[in-house]
């Protein structure tokens, strides 16, 4: 994956920064080895009457960095974005307005759904659950019996799987600069500010798994608590399943480069490459009582590398 992602950007840097011969419009140049040329037209660009486009636009995040931790207990801990989370999509709508030939403004809406963590949480504990069990008789030493209430107890072995997920939404406002070369194709590099919403979620699932049951009673003349270990479970297993969520609002900036592929005098496609730094840091707090230590997942700043695709239609 990374090396597919460094060979897409490696040649789309090399469409802006490599020199390539400008033509105008109905003019030709040869390329081709010595003796096999052949022309190619690229005929000058469509004329574009509305300055005014809207953008649709789909992209996917190959690589990331940035940080999810863990606080409390020791031995709980969550490496980094770019070892943990899965890679996600991206999609984009906006709207832009060309200033000049060669110069753009245009403000986008980012959607990035919430991303599962490949590194979780795995615990284990035990509890024990009570109910009312049957009357016990007791021989007293007096030579009588006596009967006394008695209790079941189960003991459960607990595991919890707890699963981190984020999303971030962006708000942002571009301006970009468009290397006009009199073609169809135009490389373009921009800049961009704005504001995010980290959305966070926190899944644990507890299993709870009957070790055994036992009976428990107490003497009324000792005052000592008679156990009876009993041949099978008085409880099912069964699981339990909660949620904790979470927000923020946070800056971010991006960086762009790209290449504009005008296809009608409306309609251009863009291929193009995003670096998308986003602020914003929010907790996760887990209190678990009896059964696991408490402990907290916190989520903070996160730096993308985005492969975007899509396409700018402009106002008639």
């Amino acid at each position: 994956m990374r090396a597919a992602f460094h060979s897409a950007l490696t040649g789309l840097l090399c469409l802006i920064a490599c020199p390539v011969p400008v033509v105008s419009a109905g003019e030709s140049y040869m390329i081709g080895s010595r003796g096999a040329q052949k022309p190619v037209n690229f005929g000058a660009p469509p004329e574009v009457k509305s300055p005014w486009y809207m953008r649709v636009e789909g992209g996917y995040v190959v690589n990331s960095s940035g940080d999810i931790r863990s606080e409390s207990p020791a031995g709980l801990t969550l490496r980094s974005y770019a070892d943990d989370t899965d890679s996600s999509g991206i999609f984009t709508v906006g709207a832009g307005y060309r200033v000049s030939p060669g110069f753009r403004l245009e403000g986008t809406l980012d959607y990035r759904p919430l991303t599962k963590s490949k590194a979780g949480i795995e615990m284990s504990g035990s509890k024990s659950f009570w109910q009312d069990g049957p009357q016990q008789t007791v021989a007293l030493s007096t030579g009588q019996q006596a009967t006394v209430p008695s209790y079941d107890v189960s003991h459960f072995d607990v595991r919890r799987d707890h699963v981190v997920s984020s999303g971030r939404q962006s708000l942002m406002l571009f301006g970009y600069w468009d290397i006009t070369r009199g073609s169809r194709v135009t490389p373009y590099v921009g800049a961009g500010i704005g504001a995010n919403l980290l959305l966070t979620k926190s899944t644990s699932a507890d299993a709870f798994k009957c070790a055994g049951s036992s009976n428990l009673y107490t003497h009324p003349e000792t005052g000592q608590s008679v156990r009876t270990d009993l041949p099978v479970c008085k409880a099912q297993d069964f699981s339990e399943k909660s949620n904790r969520t979470g927000s923020a609002i946070g800056l971010a900036a991006a960086a762009a480069a790209g290449v504009g592929f005008q296809i009608t005098p409306s309609v251009t496609l863009d291929l193009g490459y995003r670096l998308m730094w986003q602020a914003g840091e929010t907790t996760l707090r887990w209190d678990n009582k009896d059964i696991f230590p408490s402990y907290a997942v916190t989520f903070s700043d996160r730096l993308d590398h985005e492969i975007r695709t899509g396409i700018r239609v402009a106002f008639d």
